[in-house]
């Protein structure tokens, strides 16, 4: 078991030692081809060249896509910004069931489910919820009114007859 020990001590200090050493001939290869390229290039593709090399090298760590919202509407997972016209209100205690025929889809979280102007669908709201938006709130409850809401997916308990709406509202704006 000792010995097991040892050698694995041996094996972890030998890779350390070669992957921290450095080899100056690749590295000098690399770069020399990139200071010719840099003293070649006219002085306006210097600052586009600079970004290239200090580029993350994980992709975790790289921009988004040009294709996601703008960073004023960045929602979570599973989230969806819409502006929609109340069809109709059923009242459940503190919690109100509205189907809301959407009008125009401002943006996504990531995994949501998609959504298509025209389509209605039923959203939960908790009255907690209408008295935090204050104004703009009561208008979720008029049928015929327009809303702009952020809503949350979530898939309902199988358990539960009749199932209640896979979406809720996150937030009245």
């Amino acid at each position: 078991m000792r010995s097991v020990t040892l050698l694995s001590y041996w094996l972890i200090s030998v890779l350390f030692v070669a992957c921290s050493s450095e080899n100056p001939q690749p590295a000098q290869e690399e770069t020399k081809p990139m200071a010719q390229q840099s003293e070649q290039a006219p002085a306006e593709s210097e600052p586009e060249e600079q970004p290239a090399a200090a580029a993350p090298a994980s992709p975790a760590q790289a921009a988004p896509p040009a294709t996601q919202p703008p960073p004023g509407l960045s929602l979570s997972p599973g989230q969806a910004k819409i502006t929609a016209f109340v069809v109709s209100v059923e009242t459940k205690g503190a919690s109100h069931i509205c189907t809301l025929k959407i009008d125009k889809i401002h943006g996504y979280g990531a995994s949501t489910k998609p959504l298509a102007v025209g389509n209605e669908v039923r959203v939960s709201v908790k009255n907690a919820r209408i008295e935090r938006a204050r104004a703009k709130g009561p208008a979720l409850l008029k049928a015929g009114s327009s809303v702009d809401v952020t809503m949350r997916f979530q898939e309902p308990p199988a358990m539960i007859s009749p199932p209640p709406p896979s979406w809720s509202v996150a937030e009245i704006h």
